[in-house]
């Protein structure tokens, strides 16, 4: 499952999608979920955080969170956040992404199968 965030994303925004995506991964039973920043124009500590804590709520559903096209001045910020950030769970690029998820499950990104 793949998320694009675009736009304003503050903690209002942050509720509405972490519940909806919570909804989403729960009815599909999703085991990866890729969320891509690059519409994201600047990563602020808030924000940072509350992307954090989607990716918490996702893994109490046992739900592996990437996110992908981090900048490097959002890179330092998130660098500089006091909260444990997991090393494996940022990739470069959604194609990057798409690419471990799929070979993780044998999927192929294209058929959806």
């Amino acid at each position: 499952m793949a998320l694009p965030l675009v736009g304003r994303f503050d903690h209002e925004r942050s509720e509405g999608v972490r519940e909806k995506l919570l909804e989403a991964v729960a009815a599909s039973s999703a085991h990866e979920v890729v969320i891509d920043v690059t519409g994201l124009a600047s990563i602020d500590a808030t924000i940072a955080s509350e992307l954090l804590r989607v990716s918490r709520a996702l893994a109490l559903l046992g739900t592996k969170t990437y996110f992908t096209a981090i900048s490097p001045a959002n890179a330092l910020t998130m660098s500089r956040l006091d909260e444990q950030l997991p090393p494996e769970g940022f990739l470069r690029n959604l194609e990057q992404a798409l690419r471990l998820v799929t070979s993780q499950t044998g999927r192929s990104p294209e058929s959806g199968t």
